[in-house]
């Protein structure tokens, strides 16, 4: 597999950072209450999201040892939430009610190996969410073309066979991008900043953001609504039904057996 990361102390204010966590805040109905595992889980911020945010336990597996599973083992410590450095061949059977592999499956060189371990790990119910970059978009295209981490990038199509092709048998396709431009951005930004009620707290987050950068101390995202968390998730991303050229990542969620429930909260 070839590295590729975030960094939560000098990446946490990139629109990456933020990309990255609209898609756990996505994921956050699926595991409330459930047995999750995160594939690739770097350096642990989203693991620990999830299990702060609800999951019942989370174990955040990872192939780097120092990088990512010593620093959330230095930095993202609770209860229910674990770190395991290895590939899935070290995960059991059924262990899991839900698998969340986001960026992961265009880093490795045997994604179908990878997805029948995965299926292997899930419940008989269980779900699996995976992202993957929208490569039918031309802008993402010619960037994971750039990326020298990337070595399987798969389009939609190609993707979803492979998920058939492992047992998926109930697969949905949710599409992620942008909310607003940029220009829109800054101006809706300038106007909540206004309209925010707690204007110190706004403040004190920011310059507690700034400070754990300086101290090179990582975001610890937690049920505040800190800015950086509620503004990174609601509006610079948002997650549709419908494919649009304008798409950045694909989101597939997948069921061994049929979805019960497919939670529309922020879909369009």
């Amino acid at each position: 597999m070839n590295i590729e990361r975030i960094n939560p102390i000098t990446d946490i204010e990139s629109d990456n950072f933020m990309a990255h966590i609209a898609r756990y805040r996505f994921a956050l109905p699926y595991v409330k209450g459930k047995r999750v595992l995160d594939v690739g889980c770097g350096t642990g911020y989203g693991t620990y999201y999830l299990r702060n945010l609800g999951a019942k336990t989370v174990v955040g597996i990872d192939l780097n040892k120092n990088d990512a599973i010593g620093f959330a083992n230095r930095h993202y410590i609770l209860g229910g939430l674990n770190y395991i450095q290895g590939d899935l061949t070290k995960m059991p059977r059924r262990e899991f009610d839900v698998v969340v592999a986001f960026e992961f499956i265009e880093h490795v060189s045997n994604p179908i190996d990878c997805l029948k371990h995965i299926w292997d790990c899930l419940s008989a119910d269980g779900l699996l969410l995976i992202s993957t970059p929208h490569i039918a978009n031309p802008y993402v295209k010619d960037l994971d073309k750039k990326n020298p981490y990337h070595i399987s990038t798969k389009t939609k199509e190609e993707l979803e066979n492979l998920l058939r092709q492992a047992g998926f048998t109930d697969i949905r396709t949710i599409y992620q991008e942008r909310a607003l431009s940029d220009r829109k951005q800054n101006l809706l930004y300038e106007k909540l900043e206004k309209l925010y009620e707690g204007v110190l707290t706004v403040l004190a987050n920011l310059i507690f953001q700034r400070l754990r950068k300086l101290w090179g101390r990582p975001a610890v995202l937690s049920t505040s609504s800190s800015p950086t968390e509620h503004l990174a998730s609601i509006y610079h991303w948002k997650f549709s039904l419908f494919p649009k050229t304008t798409s950045e990542v694909i989101l597939f969620v997948c069921g061994k057996d049929k979805i019960e429930s497919l939670y529309r909260d922020g879909i369009e």
